[in-house]
């Protein structure tokens, strides 16, 4: 994800008497989404007095891209909540209704395509279809299965680091994978996967897994992921390329004797080209 590019802001509306599942659901969120994503959700459900409150709502709702609206009986009898549901429709927001609990609604909710969270649908399922909805690729893992995931995830890529120095460059391939398929969002796994595509000289994988790396996390482009990317040109014969990004590792690292060593090679490769 490019440094400039903005989060998905969501806004959950629900009722004070739907707190569980509205933080619930905020939290699984923010969980899943982790860097991506702005979740606004008012565990007071609009109990709080105070104009300076209303106001941080209605900024709030403003700033979002995605309004929530959590249905049941006591959100359709909430006056702070049709006051949101209003404010969402009036700037035109896109609005999901989540139907969490069976309820009379307003003909205009009725008209937009919403989501059942209604029994029998699993929990698990309905967030799913909610993620889809919005076009993202993760799914909703229970959090002890995600501490699960997520200690597997640390295995494989130590895993694969020692791999790639016993230069076993199969397995570390196999082990950078199933990092990627736990997580598809994890830069540094898309680097180190470059690197053993460029150890089995695969250079276009290995280019095309550094600029999805750098997307994802433009902080992954450290000197050692541009010395390397530099390495992949240089083994393309693109010299020019080569001498840009180990340029950029020397900036970033110029005490490092890897990264001037890596420099010198790659121009002297491009002054051989040159001749």
């Amino acid at each position: 994800m490019e440094a400039s590019q903005k989060k998905l802001s969501i806004f959950i509306s629900h009722s004070s008497k739907d707190n569980e599942f509205g933080m619930k659901l905020a939290q699984d969120l923010k969980r899943m989404l982790e860097d991506k994503c702005e979740v606004w959700c008012d565990i007071e459900g609009g109990l709080k007095p105070g104009d300076s409150w209303w106001n941080e709502i209605v900024k709030a709702l403003n700033a979002c891209d995605l309004f929530l609206l959590v249905v049941s009986p006591q959100a359709m009898q909430s006056e702070w909540v049709i006051r949101e549901f209003n404010i969402a429709l009036q700037k035109h927001k896109k609005i999901i209704p989540l139907f969490y609990r069976k309820s009379d609604v307003r003909a205009d909710i009725n008209t937009i395509q919403g989501i059942s969270f209604l029994p029998p649908k699993k929990y698990q399922d309905a967030i799913n279809e909610l993620l889809k909805a919005l076009g993202l690729t993760v799914i909703y893992i229970e959090p002890e299965k995600q501490d699960e995931r997520q200690r597997a995830k640390q295995d494989y890529f130590n895993q694969g680091l020692a791999d790639r120095r016993a230069k076993r460059f199969g397995d570390a391939l196999v082990a950078f994978n199933h990092v990627i398929e736990i997580d598809p969002f994890d830069a540094y796994a898309y680097g180190r996967r470059a690197d053993v595509y460029r150890a089995l000289r695969q250079f276009d994988l290995s280019l095309s897994d550094f600029e999805r790396a750098f997307e994802l996390n433009p902080a992954s482009a450290t000197a050692w992921a541009h010395a390397t990317r530099g390495r992949v040109y240089m083994g393309m014969k693109n010299y020019k390329r080569a001498c840009e990004d180990l340029d950029r590792a020397y900036e970033l690292a110029p005490n490092d004797e890897w990264v001037k060593r890596w420099k010198k090679e790659v121009y002297e490769g491009l002054e051989k080209q040159r001749v």
